[in-house]
């Protein structure tokens, strides 16, 4: 019965709250479907704070933390020690540097780190990682005074502008380089059912920051090792005379046609394969398709392992500076004005709840045993 009378009495109001919901998407969308300035300012306005999937978006995020954090932190402030200036003004401080920090890295830190070490696997793999790369600083491969330096010499302003340009692009929150992730990864990797979607594969690969001749002998030297592993599970499964040591006629056969399909891969030069006139046989070629409907392929495999070491290694560099750095840094600003200025009244020594805060009498009067 009570359960009853609970469930009658919130039916009415949960209906209310759901008629009032609709109504208030209801009129947003007619307010925002139309072709005027506020029309079309408000849509965006909406759009920049929707989540995205199970995220918050960037602007909601930054308001949340703004409003719910940094504010009512300050408020509290100001209201503990009204009559003490100076332990407001320190206590502030202390929460603008250690707040604004955590916020900044939150907001910043850890897409830019990502972006960061996404770029530099990139580099070091030749795999793509990102969805847009960093922009390219340098024409000259060639090291030293008559590379490099030369050329950053010779174009100054252009280098530093191009430094100008990655910087914003690992900073920026919603755009800019970032790192692949899982969906992506499978995208750009995975289900080409021909040598020539490989092709196009491998062509576009320089747009994403890689490395087309590195991509081009992963995809090769992979496919002959899966065709290695295929001939020792067939060798193991094949009928075998033990008498002549010799297999059957059809299981020789079998054997050869992946023995010289692994020898076809491994053989196969880059230039051949992106050549106009180039064609694969049609059993090679399956083989080919065999490895890219393999959603772990070692193109993949790699992009996700190697992004996934990374970006961990990047949060731990962000989670060690807020645990440790931080904490470090703000007592050192602490010592630094507290220990070059000491207090200048001689009697006070040491820290006094009396003396560092404001105590009303009938507290002091409770503890006054406690604080002799």
């Amino acid at each position: 019965m009570k359960t009853s009378g609970i469930r009658n009495f919130t039916k009415p109001i949960i209906n209310r709250a759901a008629k009032a919901g609709n109504w208030a998407a209801n009129k947003l969308g007619t307010i925002t479907s139309g072709d005027s300035k506020l029309a079309k300012g408000i849509s965006k306005g909406i759009d920049l704070f929707e989540p995205t999937g199970g995220d918050n978006s960037f602007f909601g995020l930054a308001s949340i933390m703004t409003f719910a954090v940094l504010f009512p932190r300050i408020k509290s402030a100001l209201k503990r020690n009204p009559d003490n200036k100076e332990a407001t003004k320190d206590e502030i401080t202390e929460i603008l540097f250690r707040d604004v920090q955590t916020i900044l890295i939150m907001l910043f830190g850890l897409k830019t780190m990502n972006s960061v070490v996404s770029n530099l696997g990139t580099k070091i793999t030749g795999i793509p990682m990102v969805d847009k790369p960093f922009r390219k600083m340098f024409s000259n491969s060639a090291k030293g005074f008559t590379g490099k330096v030369k050329e950053f010499a010779q174009q100054p302003i252009q280098k530093i502008k191009t430094i100008g340009l990655n910087t914003l692009d690992a900073l920026n929150p919603i755009g800019g380089s970032s790192s692949l992730n899982g969906s992506k990864v499978n995208t750009l990797y995975t289900n080409y059912s021909s040598h020539k979607e490989v092709k196009k594969l491998i062509e576009d690969v320089p747009s994403h920051g890689g490395d087309k001749e590195k991509v081009f002998n992963k995809i090769k030297k992979s496919i002959a090792q899966r065709l290695d592993d295929k001939i020792t599970l067939r060798k193991s499964t094949l009928p075998y005379d033990s008498l002549t040591g010799k297999y059957s006629e059809s299981a020789q056969r079998d054997l050869d046609g992946l023995s010289k399909a692994r020898e076809y891969f491994q053989t196969l030069e880059y230039g051949d394969f992106m050549s106009e006139d180039f064609q694969m046989p049609k059993g090679y070629e399956q083989e080919l398709v065999d490895f890219f409907a393999d959603k772990n392929n070692s193109l993949a495999k790699t992009a996700r392992n190697v992004n996934d070491w990374l970006r961990t290694g990047a949060l731990g560099i962000e989670i060690s500076y807020l645990g440790f750095g931080l904490p470090a840094l703000n007592q050192k600003r602490l010592e630094r004005k507290y220990l070059k200025n000491p207090c200048q009244n001689p009697q006070i020594d040491s820290f006094s709840p009396i003396n560092d805060r404001h105590i009303k009498a009938q507290e002091i009067k409770l503890y006054s045993n406690f604080i002799k």
